[in-house]
């Protein structure tokens, strides 16, 4: 199965992710954002090397994707590239539409859209510069994120093939069950 991972910052992708992968016996693909959002990034590019950045990083999601015929559990959808794109106040860029027929094609060959709640997992408070991570620790920009992302796996992607977990579900062995029992109700490709 090809699966994505999809939800704001702090949603508890990677945590979910790396043991769904584990558990399916399939390779995860690791986010590829922080090297453009990383500590020091913030505000040290222009617009335009954002954008080329952002097609960049979802160019090399889908080619690590197509080296994975067998399935694969990725960390960020399409859907959170747009959502960083709308984000940086790119949608009057050029390049919009380019970015947008992308991602409505690659989110449609995913097998499941795996979306996570905002608010139960809470943000931490600061930036781990160790572990090379900025995250945007405001709650409402956060929110803003989730919905955004929230909206365009609905736009993009059939009903059938996207597993929302529900806020009451919360501990990672939970969701993962969850995840678990919902996959099991959907087809690959």
């Amino acid at each position: 199965m090809k699966i994505a991972i999809s939800g704001a910052v702090s949603t508890g992708k990677t945590t979910l992710g790396t043991a769904l992968a584990a558990a399916l016996d399939l390779p995860f693909i690791e986010e590829n954002l922080r090297e453009m959002f990383g500590p020091g990034q913030a505000g040290q590019r222009t617009k335009a090397d954002v954008a080329t950045g952002l097609l960049q990083a979802l160019e090399t999601k889908r080619a690590l994707e197509s080296a994975q015929p067998g399935g694969f559990v990725i960390d960020r959808s399409p859907a959170d590239i747009l959502n960083f794109w709308f984000a940086t106040q790119l949608a009057q860029h050029p390049r919009m539409q380019e970015l947008y027929d992308r991602c409505a094609t690659y989110l449609a060959d995913y097998d499941a859209v795996v979306l996570l709640p905002w608010g139960v997992i809470a943000l931490e408070p600061e930036v781990r510069v160790e572990d090379n991570i900025r995250r945007n620790t405001n709650a409402w920009a956060q929110l803003r994120g989730s919905v955004t992302i929230s909206g365009l796996v609905h736009h993009f992607v059939a009903p059938e093939r996207i597993v929302t977990i529900p806020k009451t579900v919360t501990t990672p062995d939970d969701r993962l069950r969850f995840v678990q029992d919902a996959l099991a109700q959907i087809s690959p490709r």
